[in-house]
């Protein structure tokens, strides 16, 4: 799958530092498009690839920890906010439409 182009609700950020800010990163190939939630890990010197932790939906709004990636900057379409922790250890983001 192909990285989708920046969203313009993404550029607009200014965000000095990525470490640690909960992102969605969006793919496209020639059919569909898919959306993941993580969290980024590292930020290489020249802010070109990043390092995220990426959750795994569980149910509506709610997300477990599957896999760690390297990616381009431009796949991430948008900065979210803290989600919060369930009493199983799910994070939940409410406010996020998914």
């Amino acid at each position: 799958m192909e990285p989708e182009e920046q969203t313009e609700e993404y550029q607009n950020e200014e965000v000095v530092n990525l470490q640690w800010k909960w992102v969605e990163v969006k793919y496209t190939n020639s059919k569909n498009a898919r959306r993941f939630l993580g969290q980024v890990l590292y930020e290489d010197q020249d802010r070109e690839m990043v390092t995220i932790k990426f959750l795994k939906k569980v149910e509506f709004g709610k997300f477990n920890w599957p896999d760690i990636d390297t990616l381009h900057l431009s796949c991430i379409t948008r900065l979210l906010p803290e989600p919060q922790m369930d009493r199983r250890d799910c994070l939940n983001f409410n406010d996020v439409n998914l």
